[in-house]
């Protein structure tokens, strides 16, 4: 049989609760069984002394093992791949309904770095297959950005099937550069100052 100690050591402005097995030795049967010893801290007989209730002491330390136990489950299942897989995007931007180019003054100039740049705002089919706004060979600046997703297993898919970064936009930002439904095709003028938006049906 075995002797477990347990140390309860107040301090201001909380309780601290140090558990563990400080002592292990040979008890006779006359003992009646192992031995439960409760530590005396040296100032335990002073003016802050209390009388230390064990019993609910552990049924608190019981209700926040169970809360904590009950977060990290709600936690783990938020994350679960077959959760995940039901997260949607959609800007609620309206489905083009045929092909259209336009010319858009923009109310900011677009940074040189940047006009090279070509945007295709998509919205990702069922599966993750290739949007039929996407050419067959992308262009070497083409940012795939996504209007509307059923999950994020489908972008996810797309983007390995692309083996390109896929990205999500926000409809302000669509509006921003002058895209109004999906799909969109948007590059920027030589000086910055216009968006050209070829859209496309989904």
């Amino acid at each position: 049989m075995t002797g477990v100690s347990l140390c309860i050591r107040y301090g201001a402005p909380a309780v601290i609760a140090v558990m563990g097995v400080l002592v292990w030795r040979s008890v006779d049967a006359q003992d009646g069984g192992p031995k439960f010893v409760v530590c005396r801290h040296r100032l335990a007989d002073g003016r802050d002394a209390r009388r230390v209730d064990l019993a609910a002491v552990e049924r608190l330390y019981r209700g926040v093992a169970r809360e904590t136990a009950d977060a990290l489950t709600g936690l783990a299942r938020h994350v679960a791949p077959r959760e995940v897989t039901r997260i949607a995007h959609d800007t609620r931007l309206k489905s083009c309904f045929g092909a259209r180019e336009r010319v858009v003054t923009l109310a900011e100039r677009v940074p040189e770095k940047f006009r090279n740049l070509d945007l295709w705002f998509v919205t990702v089919p069922r599966g993750g297959t290739r949007p039929r706004a996407l050419p067959d060979t992308l262009p070497a600046g083409a940012e795939i950005l996504v209007l509307r997703a059923d999950s994020l297993e489908d972008v996810a898919r797309l983007a390995r099937s692309l083996d390109r970064r896929v990205s999500f936009a926000t409809a302000e930002f669509a509006r921003a550069v002058g895209v109004e439904c999906a799909d969109a095709h948007v590059t920027f003028t030589s000086d910055g100052r216009a968006a050209v938006v070829r859209e496309v049906r989904p």
